[in-house]
């Protein structure tokens, strides 16, 4: 089983502008056309069996359209026994009702949220976010937070991993999954910081970017129990990433719990 904890896909009928944008602001080329038909293909490609589509608001108005692009890819993953693509939910700081907005989320299955205080404009440790994310964390969701250095917005960087660990020390979310290894291009901080903690890091992004040296220290030093394969498609390509981890020099019972064991447990599939 190897599912990928990280991507993101667009409705078909904004695919291609919004990956144009992104593309150009982060002035990186995208590996599918954004769409969930093309996640899927990429998925055959690199024997993928679930991906985890990771939704970013960036106003609280968007919530609904989100929402129910959100709610029908999880159907056809229920109707494929469980296979394919499977949505969370996207939250934004400023939305008032976000008490309510989670709640709807968890009503309908959803296994957690995705936020992105980069593109939201909002630091992690607001009181806005924490509340957010305990209040996520009192409904058993799982909270993924785009952590550490943004490529498309690199300044100011929102969610550090001295900014993560007093939301940590703060809140105690039980399932906090900081994407890109901790914190991108911040990895430093992370072994200094975080490796400790009771959370959950994912690969995504990260694998072609991150020393390899510093990379398995992490991996040791968090416990492989916590890392999460992902690739945060389309900016990387999945059948690369799959292929990566397989070379890395780690016995097969390690590499089948990065690769979809760990997620597994945490998603309870």
């Amino acid at each position: 089983m190897i599912i990928d904890f990280h991507t993101h896909i667009f409705p078909d009928k904004i695919a291609e502008r919004s990956l144009e944008f992104l593309a150009s602001q982060s002035k990186s080329a995208p590996h599918t056309k954004g769409t969930a038909t093309d996640l899927e293909r990429s998925m055959r490609e690199g024997g993928v069996d679930i991906s985890i589509s990771l939704p970013v608001l960036t106003k609280p108005e968007q919530f609904d359209s989100v929402f129910k692009f959100s709610l029908a890819i999880n159907e056809k993953f229920v109707e494929n026994n469980n296979r394919g693509i499977l949505s969370f939910g996207g939250i934004h700081p400023a939305d008032e009702k976000y008490k309510e907005h989670l709640k709807l989320l968890k009503d309908n299955g959803f296994k957690g949220i995705k936020i992105h205080s980069d593109y939201q404009h909002s630091f992690v440790n607001e009181e806005i976010s924490k509340a957010i994310i305990d209040e996520a964390s009192n409904l058993d969701l799982i909270t993924v937070l785009h952590a550490g250095v943004d490529i498309g917005f690199p300044e100011p960087v929102h969610c550090p991993p001295d900014l993560s660990l007093e939301v940590i020390r703060e809140v105690h979310p039980r399932k906090l999954v900081l994407a890109h290894m901790g914190g991108w291009k911040q990895w430093d901080m992370v072994e200094e910081l975080l490796v400790n903690e009771d959370i959950w890091l994912d690969t995504a992004f990260s694998l072609e970017y991150c020393d390899r040296a510093q990379l398995f220290r992490i991996f040791e030093k968090m416990g492989y129990d916590r890392i999460l394969f992902a690739t945060d498609s389309p900016w990387s390509d999945q059948k690369t990433y799959v292929e990566e981890v397989r070379k890395m020099p780690l016995s097969d019972e390690i590499k089948e719990m990065i690769f979809g064991k760990n997620a597994e447990k945490l998603l309870k599939l």
